[in-house]
């Protein structure tokens, strides 16, 4: 029997229902009583994404599920990024499972693949530190790029602050190059593994699966590495995605993917696994000029704006003049979903506002991230996962993945292992036996997700040089004018814009006239009763 058919919500599922009809195995699991405590404490919108993983956990118990976060915004673009090199428009698809709110599975491509290379690509580090600079990095001066002067401890638009110690000193910023004169000593002690990290070297190295890499990154001595968060370096960060085995992830909030997502993946923006810088990669795998670049730029901040502003108060003035540009910004197809976004749903969202975020500073801002289930086979996991700690370090009491997985999945101990998941080609660009469940609040607004589906296409077509900007009406800043429908296609036919305003007006007048033309017609009826009954009176003269 599904999860919701109970005739309870999860949430109360774990006060009042009991676990009936969920999985032993998983029920255990939310019985322990850190996590019923958890369970009981959340509010209406996580008690309904909680119910929808249990409800996927329970429909895939044969296979492989895994946890990870990510932000609206990269969720998106691994969207698109899939639409793009598979050249598959985007399309708006649910998992067929019974949960309080639609989860989404579309394919997702989560790393920039080149042509039909099994790893994906990767930069070497610039150590260079520019605004904003990182806090607590230890750096080095340009000059002594070996040699640590000390940690990053404040900055301003011009200045940082170094100290090492009990000594402090001020870097100023270089206006020639836009950065201050000092490296990040860590990036800097990355350039030693870039050579052996290329695609070139793992494929002569036997590079095949999980456990082939992790031993070819000890033989680097990449886990042992004291200035770097491991699955940090430039070539592992790439190649690696950091997943939790069981749904409450992790006794730390920084590694815990369900902590991430409710506390907002914005506060620990990199999630598992360190930033990715998603967009600059897609852009130069694209060779994209400088035009494609800014216009795809502002159609992303504007479905950020628009995903802000359904969950904040704050639609600032950035969003305000991208959301009166749109024109140039999205086709006509998609502003007819704009238009019904705006008429059906004012820029008014403090009653749509999903998921809070807590522990934050400001507790009225709202969740957009994504929690996702990771799905695969058990002999595809089998390649492709290893069990691992903290910044991706093998845990070496665990030499194959699929048995400590049974042994840890929906467990206490499983909370204090995390797994380390290997990108390859196959199946993270071109999509081969791999399901993506993602969840979000957001999801639950069929409008909201079909507008965002139709801008993401436009990004799209931005990206392959296809997209098509909708024509600006001349009425469009009268809030009367219904905006058109036009289309590019030459068997489509433009359709009028109506003024509501013009129409009133004239619908009065027509309304005058007819008033009049009635009231003259009423007197003419009576004159001619009035003629009539004289012809009777008179007599007829002969």
């Amino acid at each position: 029997m599904p999860v919701s058919a109970m005739g309870c919500t999860l949430g109360f599922l774990l006060l009042s229902c009991g676990l009936a009809g969920v999985p032993s195995e998983i029920a255990s699991y939310l019985e322990i009583q850190q996590h019923k405590e958890a369970a009981e404490k959340l509010d209406f919108e996580d008690k309904a994404i909680l119910e929808g993983l249990v409800a996927v956990e329970k429909a895939h118990q044969e296979d492989v599920v895994l946890y990870h976060a990510v932000p609206f915004s990269i969720y998106m673009l691994s969207w698109i990024w899939n639409g793009v090199s598979r050249d598959h428009a985007l399309k708006w698809e649910v998992l067929d499972v019974n949960a309080p709110y639609p989860i989404g599975k579309m394919p997702l491509s989560i790393r920039v693949f080149d042509g039909s290379k099994q790893f994906p690509s990767f930069s070497a580090p610039d150590p260079a530190v520019c605004p904003p600079p990182t806090g607590f990095a230890e750096v080095a001066e340009v000059d002594h790029p070996e040699v640590f002067v000390g940690r990053i401890v404040g900055s301003s638009s011009r200045k940082v602050q170094v100290k090492n110690g009990h000594e402090q000193k001020e870097y100023s910023l270089n206006s020639s190059s836009g950065c201050f004169p000092l490296v990040y000593l860590g990036k800097v002690k990355q350039a030693k593994y870039v050579d052996s990290l290329m695609e070139e070297q793992l494929v002569e190295h036997g590079v095949i699966n999980a456990s082939d890499f992790q031993q070819y990154c000890e033989k680097l001595g990449v886990w042992k590495d004291e200035h770097n968060t491991p699955d940090h370096i430039a070539g592992v960060r790439e190649r690696l995605l950091s997943v939790n085995l069981n749904i409450f992830g992790s006794e730390s909030w920084a590694e815990s993917s369900w902590e991430i997502f409710r506390k907002g993946v914005s506060l620990h923006h990199s999630g598992l696994g360190g930033a990715v810088p998603f967009m600059d990669d897609i852009l130069s795998a694209l060779q994209v000029d400088e035009e494609v670049t800014s216009l795809v730029g502002q159609q992303m901040e504007l479905i950020n704006c628009i995903t802000g502003n359904r969950t904040s108060n704050d639609f600032n003035g950035k969003c305000e003049a991208l959301w009166k540009e749109r024109w140039s910004l999205a086709s006509c197809s998609s502003q007819e979903h704009l238009n019904e976004l705006e008429v059906n749903d004012p820029w008014m969202p403090a009653e749509k506002c999903h998921k809070t975020i807590v522990g934050t500073s400001d507790n009225k801002k709202c969740g957009t991230d994504i929690m996702m289930q990771l799905i695969f086979p058990r002999d595809l996991a089998e390649q492709l996962v290893y069990i691992s700690g903290a910044g991706g370090i093998p845990r070496d009491e665990f030499s194959k993945f699929l048995p400590a997985y049974d042994e840890l999945k929906n467990t206490a101990a499983g909370d204090g292992h995390q797994g380390r998941i290997l990108l390859k080609g196959d199946v993270f660009c071109r999509g081969l036996r791999s399901t993506f469940a993602s969840h979000s609040g957001l999801f639950r607004d069929e409008l909201l997700m079909t507008s965002l589906t139709a801008l993401a296409e436009d990004v799209r077509g931005a990206l392959l040089g296809r997209f098509e900007p909708c024509p600006k009406p001349a009425l469009s800043d009268d809030p009367t004018t219904v905006s058109p429908s036009t289309s590019s296609s030459a068997n489509e036919k433009t359709p009028v814009v109506f003024n509501v305003s013009v129409v009133r007006a004239i619908a009065v007048l027509l309304l005058a006239v007819g008033a009049m033309l009635l009231g003259y017609r009423s007197f003419q009826r009576r004159r001619a009763s009035t003629n009539t009954a004289r012809a009777i009176e008179l007599p007829i003269r002969t």
